[in-house]
């Protein structure tokens, strides 16, 4: 079984970043789309969208109006195409959205917003720009403006922009049979093996879940119970078809290492990634996850009281100093304090994938080839 290894740093996602170093384009119907959507204060949901493609070097640009409250609002574009707002209007502002380019599946784009007039005062505001790493189905705040008027229940409303990468529909229902494997080794080579299987798209991200590796802590204090240590690893998963017959996965995980006990919040430390790789039918990508480098647990000596002078348990980042000397177990002030980075810095954590066509599937098969040979 040919095996491609790909290493992932996990770290959290941030979402401010660099621009991105290659060019994408879009093709009509297809490629990068930006949608603005005003959402009310209390929902999660917009009420009114319009959005546009995204091409390089062009920035699409539409505006939203709210006349004499936030109960009036709308959006409209392209911005350049609109009629004068209306002379009434108490806020207009001009959103808009700047492809810079593609890397690893990541898109660059540069987000405006300018108040145009605030209140009804006529005069603009400066913009106001962020440069943000998207991903397919990723939201994004870009603004907000809150008014109170007579008559209207709405106080706030928040100004959101989404993005798509829009895809050949041929593509796009494309449907794989995904074999995720979870293996952990310990420093001694024990190793820890889990398997499930999922049918996934390009449309949505298809969650993995897998059971707790635990291990049992010995005691190092009389006082003390018996604690258990777990590590933890959920994600989600994404597939699409593209045109030269490989399919990009877009994988999101999340690692927890920590104390297994009934407490609130729980004894973990943890992280999270977005890894978006290429792949092909059949081959085996193995998704190296490191363990925790840094950061600790502290508990009370017995399961369930509390600790001397503070809460059930409490956790810390660490990261210099004290806390990254800490040993994986020790006893400090009557209280427990598990180290993730030392207990788990020799054991290994990964997930391997591998996608496979569903059987008997020859409607697929035919959509695929036709998309192929009109590339």
């Amino acid at each position: 079984m040919k095996r491609m290894i790909v290493a992932v740093a996990i770290a959290c996602c941030a979402v401010i970043a660099a621009v991105a170093q290659k060019p994408a384009g879009s093709a009509s119907g297809t490629g990068p789309y930006i949608q603005f959507g005003v959402v009310k204060a209390g929902d999660t949901a917009p009420t009114s969208t319009t959005g546009t493609d995204l091409v390089p070097g062009t920035p699409a640009a539409v505006r939203f109006t709210a006349r004499q409250s936030l109960c009036e609002n709308g959006l409209g574009g392209p911005f350049e195409k609109l009629p004068p707002p209306p002379a009434d209007a108490r806020y207009v502002m001009r959103l808009a959205a700047e492809l810079l380019g593609e890397k690893d599946g990541a898109y660059s784009v540069r987000l405006t917003s300018q108040r145009l007039r605030v209140a009804g005062a006529p005069d603009p505001e400066p913009p106001l720009e962020q440069t943000v790493s998207l991903g397919d189905g990723d939201r994004v705040v870009v603004d907000m403006v809150r008014d109170t008027a007579p008559g209207c229940a709405i106080p706030a409303v928040t100004i959101e922009a989404k993005f798509f990468v829009r895809q050949d529909p041929a593509l796009a229902q494309a449907v794989y049979a995904a074999d995720v494997w979870f293996v952990h080794k310990d420093d001694a080579g024990h190793e820890w093996n889990q398997h499930l299987t999922a049918n996934v798209n390009g449309a949505v991200d298809v969650p993995l879940v897998f059971k707790d590796v635990t291990f049992p802590l010995a005691k190092i204090d009389p006082a003390q119970d018996e604690f258990t240590a777990y590590v933890r690893v959920a994600g989600t998963l994404r597939a699409r078809a593209r045109h030269d017959g490989l399919v990009d996965l877009d994988l999101n995980t999340q690692r927890s290492a920590g104390l297994l006990l009934p407490s609130s919040p729980p004894g973990a430390y943890g992280s999270s990634t977005r890894k978006a790789i290429t792949v092909r039918l059949g081959e085996t990508t193995a998704i190296e996850i490191p363990q925790p480098s840094s950061g600790y647990v502290m508990t009370a000596l017995r399961i369930g009281e509390k600790m001397p002078g503070s809460g059930v348990m409490r956790g810390g980042a660490g990261g210099t100093g004290e806390q990254t000397s800490l040993p994986a177990m020790s006893i400090r002030d009557g209280r427990f304090v598990f180290n993730p980075g030392a207990f788990f810095k020799d054991h290994v954590t990964r997930l391997l994938i591998r996608l496979r066509a569903p059987a008997a599937d020859s409607e697929q098969a035919a959509r695929l080839e036709a998309a192929s040979n009109r590339d």
